[in-house]
């Protein structure tokens, strides 16, 4: 009988530890399940707010790349449209001097 009743003590005793023992990697679990999804949910806001931001670059890009601007661009700081291109053609044997 004390055989037995040890017996019985030792089992219940491995089954309130490993009841324990699996309670504590249930709550590590869910712990880590949670944070990845708060992670998860951080950087799925920043790759939105990241795509807005994007999209406005491009705007912005699109127009001050525009034609219409580049010419207000050259108007406003003076610049004429050349009616013709001239070359300077220079010699090969030509060398160019200091006078003193």
């Amino acid at each position: 009988m004390t055989q037995t009743l040890r017996q019985s003590k030792t089992l219940w005793t491995l089954f309130i530890f490993s009841m324990l023992g699996f309670t504590a990697f249930l709550i590590l679990q869910i712990n880590c399940l949670a944070r990845n999804a708060f992670l998860l949910k951080e950087y799925r806001q920043k790759l939105n707010q990241l795509s807005n931001n994007n999209e406005g670059l491009e705007i912005h890009l699109a127009q001050s790349s525009s034609l219409k601007n580049i010419e207000n661009y050259l108007q406003s700081k003076n610049f004429v449209k050349a009616d013709q291109v001239k070359y300077i053609q220079i010699l090969e044997a030509s060398v160019a001097q200091k006078n003193e």
